[in-house]
């Protein structure tokens, strides 16, 4: 059997029968790739996808560009933000399973969460949410990142799709990073 080590931000890997596709996406472009979407819900800010080498803590989920939002950028002067980070459609009708995986830091200082919704076909549910301070204020490489995996068994439809959301909860509360 072989082993799959998981190095990148984003994964999408399926298992049929007889062969193992993958959706990747790991943000080492430092720009927001193809077919992706970026949404301000509420506010004005959206996602930043780069190098946070100048934010305060600065750093990366593992040391290079990725997605992030980072309030201390922000200043205290904006209000509530809500933002949407959306995969592009992704056929998974003719799999048999399938699995997101995906590595963040997130911390918080209040009431924000970071939360991963996922298309049914039909409608958004919301299968992941992150609202726990790790307590290590900072950046890779001074916090490690948490892994996340979620079974895609009940979402193996022709629009599928992956949202990942950050909510700051109103108040000046940190950093989410993938």
């Amino acid at each position: 059997m072989k082993k799959i080590y998981l190095i990148a931000v984003v994964i999408l890997a399926t298992y049929s029968a007889d062969a193992q596709n993958f959706f990747f996406e790991d943000f080492d472009a430092c720009e927001l790739p193809a077919g992706w979407t970026n949404t301000a819900v509420l506010g004005d800010t959206v996602w930043t996808i780069g190098d946070n080498a100048v934010g305060t803590p600065a750093g990366s989920v593992d040391g290079s560009c990725m997605a992030y939002v980072h309030d201390d950028d922000l200043t205290g002067a904006f209000g509530a933000i809500i933002m949407d980070l959306e995969t592009p459609v992704i056929d998974l009708s003719s799999l048999d399973t399938g699995l997101l995986q995906f590595e963040y830091i997130f911390e918080d200082l209040g009431a924000s969460y970071f939360a991963v919704a996922l298309w049914n076909g039909a409608a958004w549910d919301t299968v992941f949410t992150e609202n726990s301070d790790p307590g290590c204020f900072g950046f890779f490489p001074t916090c490690g990142p948490r892994s996340a995996s979620i079974d895609l068994s009940g979402y193996l439809n022709a629009d599928f799709k992956a949202k990942f959301i950050y909510d700051d909860g109103d108040a000046w509360s940190w950093f989410i990073g993938l």
